[in-house]
Order: structure tokens, then C-alpha cells, then sequence
């Protein structure tokens, strides 16, 4: 198959997103790769969403799928299930959000890092760099190394992809890998659902390519800054579940530098929930909290904290400083 045979399924759940979606849309369509497949699912909007939609399937790459409203986990499955019925084992499947956007070149740059492997050293896996578009700013996320394309080792250099087990958007996947080993998003999660299909993903991957330029446009919006004051029990155990799949997913692929990683996890999680009335759940954790493998002072006080059953202590002084600094 050449090269240029390889079609991209573009996965998009559609929720209200009428302020952004035209942006979305015409960042696709205006791809200067053409061989895409486009699939848009409408989660029972009650905007305008729907009919903007429908102006982009007079272009056959753009298929329109609705249902009622039963969440982003649910839309994007209806979306791989559409692609992997029409998909051939060589194309690959991503994800956008409704209020992001491509650069016009994004998909071309993917092609061409799959066309720089051998036909029988592509990768199951090509992730891109992306921009995090603020009110004031444009933050790139790229390795630093100078090279455009890099290719990596799941085992030695997770700590870079890492942060990429957070979404799925940015990442090409295999669409054969999905096929035969039925990857789907767990639709009854409301939360963290990214990871626990990546984490599905991931275990099949030896190497990846990451093409080191900004293609992805990620907005930040209201709604994608949102996160509670106080942490309700079920976000807890679902966040400390997530971590504890992590340890299991470093240890049995023998991910290089674990703990620093896991650390760093679960310190974040300490710091963000310790003011919850069941931040007590937190000790959970305490085996897994290595006072070892810690990269800064801060991290440290908390697994320490976590370690020796002070969090009581964490918590108070976080009042305080919290209260200081209103």
C-alpha cells in the first residue's frame, strides 16, 4: 500500500460546541492531506451544532452521526465503531475535541512520519506536539530535543509520553490494534476515561514516533479549566484507581524511571484533594509513595506527609496557606 492510500478517521464528539465548532471543522477540511474520513458525532446537542454539521457532509469525507445526549465516552466509541467497520488494517484513528483545532498541515506531517518507517516497522502509535491556546498566551508542548521526528521507547522513555496518557487527542492510533484487540472507552466513566484507553493502547506498544511540532491546537475554555474546590468521594477513588492501574502498567512493562513518575502523580493528587472531607482515602496510596524517587522539595513534604499518616497536618498547613493568600 502506498503511503498516500493511508486514511486518517477523525474522531470528534460533538456537545453545545457551536462557539467553536466551525473553527474545528474548517481546520479539516482545509487539511492539505485529503485522504481523511471525518466523523462527527452530535451527542444530542441543543445548540446550533447540529446544523453546523450538516453543512460539511456535502463533503463525503464528512460522515454525521447523532444519538442523545449519553456522553463523550459513548460519542467517541459510536465514532471507532463507524471507523473500524470501514477502516483497512494500515489507517490510523485520532480524536479532536469540538473546541480544538488542527494546524493545516497536521495530518500531512503524520503521513509523512509514517512514510520515514520501513512497510514493516510502522509504528502503532505517532503523537504530535500541540499548542495550549490561552486568553494571553500560546504555551508549545514539544520535546526539547531538536529533531522532528524522534522515535522512542515505551520502556525508556515513558516519562516523556506520559503526559499523553491524559487525552487522546494529538495521538494516531492503529486502527488494526483497536480492531483485534477491541479497544473501546469505558462508558461508564465520567472521569479519567482518557488514560484507562491509552493505558489499553499502551501495553501493545513497544515504540512510537513523536513528530515534534505543534499540530494540535487545545483552547482552554471555562469548562476545560474546571475542576472542584472540593473533591467528591467517587472522583477520589476513581483518580486513586487510575494511579494504582499506572503501578501496575509501569511494573509490568518495566517503564524506566516508575517511581519518579508515580511520585509525581500522586503527589499532584495529594495536593489537589487534600482539602476534601475524604482526603483520609488518600492513605490508600501509601504503599505505592516512594520518599526515594522524588524530583522536588515539594513533592517530598507531601509523600511524606502521605507516608507517615500526617496529611492531617498537609491539610491544615494548605488551609492556612490558602487562606493567607486569598
Amino acid at each position: 500500500m502506498s503511503v498516500n492510500d493511508i486514511k486518517i478517521y477523525i474522531i470528534i464528539p460533538i456537545y453545545n460546541a457551536e462557539k467553536y465548532l466551525n473553527q474545528c471543522l474548517e481546520s479539516i477540511l482545509t487539511q492539505t492531506y485529503h485522504n481523511f474520513i471525518c466523523v462527527m458525532v452530535n451527542d444530542g446537542s441543543t445548540d446550533s451544532s447540529l446544523q453546523i454539521c450538516q453543512n460539511y457532509i456535502k463533503d463525503n469525507r464528512f460522515v454525521l452521526i447523532s444519538q442523545e445526549n449519553k456522553g463523550v465516552s459513548t460519542a467517541r466509541n459510536k465514532g471507532i465503531k463507524y471507523a473500524l467497520e470501514n477502516a483497512r488494517d494500515d489507517d490510523f484513528i485520532t480524536f479532536v475535541d469540538a473546541d480544538d483545532f488542527f494546524s493545516e498541515n497536521c495530518i500531512e506531517k503524520v503521513i509523512s512520519a509514517i512514510n520515514n518507517n520501513t512497510e514493516e516497522q510502522i509504528e502503532l502509535l505517532y503523537i504530535c506536539g500541540w499548542n495550549q491556546l490561552t486568553k494571553s498566551e500560546i504555551i508549545p508542548h514539544k520535546f526539547e530535543k531538536g529533531k522532528l521526528l524522534i522515535s522512542c521507547s515505551l520502556k525508556d522513555d515513558f516519562e516523556s509520553l506520559d503526559i499523553h496518557l491524559n487525552f487522546v487527542w494529538g495521538n494516531f492510533y492503529s486502527a488494526k490494534q483497536l480492531k483485534i484487540n477491541n479497544i473501546l472507552f469505558d462508558e461508564s466513566k465520567k472521569l479519567a476515561e482518557d488514560v484507562e484507553f491509552n493505558l489499553d493502547y499502551f501495553q501493545f506498544v513497544k515504540r512510537f514516533t513523536f513528530i515534534n511540532e505543534c499540530l494540535y491546537n487545545y483552547l482552554e475554555t471555562p469548562n476545560s479549566l474546571s475542576r472542584p474546590d472540593v473533591y467528591p468521594l467517587d472522583r477520589i477513588s476513581t483518580l486513586i484507581s487510575i494511579i494504582i492501574r499506572r503501578f501496575k502498567f509501569f511494573n509490568d512493562n518495566e517503564i524506566k524511571n516508575k517511581e519518579y513518575i508515580l511520585n509525581k502523580h500522586i503527589s499532584n493528587l495529594v495536593f489537589d484533594a487534600i482539602l476534601s472531607p475524604y482526603y483520609k482515602r488518600l492513605y490508600e496510596l501509601k504503599s505505592y509513595a516512594d520518599l526515594h524517587h522524588t524530583r522536588t522539595k515539594g513533592q517530598k513534604r507531601v509523600l511524606f506527609c502521605l507516608k507517615y499518616n500526617m496529611l492531617w497536618f498537609y491539610r491544615l498547613y494548605m488551609k492556612i496557606k490558602r487562606n493567607f493568600f486569598k
